[in-house]
């Protein structure tokens, strides 16, 4: 799995309360012999116990990539003038930073354009339905794929977007 850490870390801060893959130990010591206590147990990350007890159903799911979220994450897709079309992908990714958005325009397998930036525009040439892809890939190597799927149409003003979904 490479480099863990910073993603542990990661999910520690932004997954914690109830429902985050460890349970943070608040109470407590790391005694030693004849009872001298070395650290204590405090609320997050502590010398005592870490992160804390890990809960494995948790950290396998949070260790998973991610699935997108309806209404959270995806792609819209919005008609910039003749014949092109701007996707813009909205990724709600935990642990990192997102790196680049790998777009395949037209799903047929292969990267059309590899940017750092999630809006993107394409021209699209000829009408007919489209499916796009874009591949998000973070600091900590988590990655998610999402698509979305519109057609273009000839209107008083060029080719665009009829829909989007």
């Amino acid at each position: 799995m490479g480099w863990l850490n910073p993603l542990l870390y990661s999910l520690a801060a932004t997954d914690g309360g109830a429902d985050g893959p460890f349970l943070d130990i608040t109470l407590g010591t790391n005694a030693v012999l004849d009872g001298i206590s070395v650290y204590s147990a405090t609320t997050g990350y502590d010398l005592a116990s870490g992160l804390g007890s890990v809960l494995a159903d948790r950290l396998a799911a949070a260790l998973a990539d991610p699935v997108a979220a309806s209404g959270s994450s995806g792609i819209d897709v919005d008609r910039v003038g003749t014949a092109q079309v701007a996707l813009t992908a909205r990724p709600d990714l935990p642990g990192g930073e997102v790196l680049s958005y790998s777009w395949d325009f037209d799903d047929d397998g292969s990267v059309d354009a590899v940017t750092g930036e999630p809006r993107v525009v394409h021209a699209y040439e000829a009408e007919g339905a489209y499916r796009a892809r874009v591949v998000v890939r973070t600091s900590l190597g988590r990655t998610a794929t999402f698509t979305t799927m519109f057609s273009t149409a000839h209107g008083t003003d060029g080719l665009g977007p009829a829909f989007t979904g």
